[in-house]
């Protein structure tokens, strides 16, 4: 909690990083938090991080195509840097089919985005695209002379 004159901005990160930035952000909730560790518990918490994931997807989408007046290379500078983590990181294993379906459309989109402000220079592959499980791979495009 910030208390003015007393918190400072490292007690202020901290404190957010420890609250959002795990692996089960749902449980900070009160409402869930008793559910830590139960069946329906794990469930919502892995309902809540597939949604996560593709709303922090389509928020990246935004920002490519409309960056803020003032950041435009700053936001370029940031997904040039971070483009092949993000890519890599939609790797996922033990999904819904519905979370399948929207994690393909946008990392198409984002990908195209990556592409067209020189973010990313190399080719997304989609393999291992089963029932429950998206695997994603850059590879280096083949120039041939």
């Amino acid at each position: 909690m910030w208390v003015p004159g007393k918190t400072n901005i490292l007690q202020l990160l901290v404190s957010i990083q420890k609250k959002f930035l795990n692996s089960n952000p749902i449980f900070n909730e009160p409402t869930y938090a008793v559910m830590r560790g139960s069946p329906n518990g794990e469930q919502a918490s892995f309902a809540y991080n597939e949604k996560i994931l593709i709303k922090s997807l389509k928020t990246m989408l935004y920002i490519l195509n409309k960056p803020p007046k003032n950041f435009e290379d700053f936001v370029v500078g940031h997904f040039r840097n971070r483009a092949s983590d993000i890519i890599l990181a939609c790797s996922k294993k033990g999904c819904s089919a519905a979370f399948i379906e929207d994690l393909v459309l946008c990392v198409k989109f984002v990908t195209s985005a990556f592409k067209q402000t020189g973010a990313l220079d190399r080719r997304v592959v989609m393999i291992g695209l089963k029932k429950h499980e998206v695997h994603l791979e850059l590879k280096n495009y083949v120039v041939y002379k």
